[in-house]
């Protein structure tokens, strides 16, 4: 419980930082994974933010949106996590992060045509 609480401050930190951050803007973005509230972003075609951390073996809950023209995907090979939302849909993942490490989060529809991807760093 505790940690879910760091998380959710960290959360806080992360969101009002991003507040003003436009989507598709050279500024990259950066957030914690993990606490109620938190929204991935997937446009045209790229993910919002596009960075994450995580504490290894936390519980990672989000709501991934697609607020794209297009189905967009969220996926970490690693933590066998893998949600498709259709455009202007959105859904609940939540997955249990791996090791520490740094992984590549995907969409797996745009990854190679478009270079959908993003960064999960676990701690």
């Amino acid at each position: 419980m505790h940690s879910v609480r760091a998380l959710m401050v960290g959360l806080l930190v992360v969101v009002v930082g991003l507040a003003g951050s436009a989507c598709g803007s050279s500024k990259k973005a950066s957030g914690s994974a993990g606490s109620n509230g938190t929204t991935i972003d997937a446009a045209d075609f790229a993910f919002k933010p596009k960075t994450l951390t995580a504490k290894a073996g936390s519980q990672v809950s989000f709501t991934f949106k697609n607020t794209g023209t297009v189905e967009h995907n969220f996926s970490v090979t690693e933590a066998n996590v893998s949600t498709d939302a259709e455009k202007g849909a959105s859904t609940a993942v939540t997955f249990t992060a791996p090791a520490a490490g740094t992984y590549e989060f995907f969409c797996k529809y745009h990854k190679a045509s478009q270079g959908m991807t993003g960064t999960l760093t676990v701690t």
